[in-house]
């Protein structure tokens, strides 16, 4: 879905802004890998391509930064579940309250790699399930 030609410039981060987004389909399940992407990518991705962007399982974009995750872009995700990747002894303070408290308040379950471990996924293409590494 990202990057589209011409890409980003004088963004304060044009690097993650023009990184790639996919939309990952098998069957009726979907998910978005939406990589670093800030506030100006998620504002063109909502006007260009905004019927994609669907999905049952959300990427947080760039490990829940204050720079992402724009309100509009949590909504029109109408996701049931979001996984933020991030470490525990990160130096940026991720995973962002903010920024988790915006998928709480869409109804999303919330799972968090620095805390969960890793996250796997399974689908058939009808159902998909998310298993955690800790509890």
């Amino acid at each position: 879905l990202w990057p589209r030609q011409p890409f980003l410039k004088n963004t304060k981060g044009d690097l993650n802004n023009n990184s790639i987004v996919l939309r990952l389909a098998h069957g009726d399940f979907s998910m978005l890998l939406t990589a670093d992407i800030q506030r100006e990518a998620e504002e063109l991705l909502l006007k260009q391509v905004k019927n994609k962007l669907e999905c049952d399982i959300i990427k947080v974009p760039h490990h829940s930064s204050n720079g992402s995750s724009t309100w509009e872009f949590v909504k029109a995700l109408k996701a049931k579940d979001a996984i933020i990747s991030c470490s525990s002894d990160n130096d940026y303070g991720y995973p962002k309250e903010k920024v988790i408290k915006k998928y709480l308040d869409n109804k999303m379950n919330v799972y968090i790699t620095a805390f969960d471990g890793s996250i796997t996924i399974k689908t058939d293409g009808k159902t998909y399930s998310i298993e955690k590494e800790k509890n």
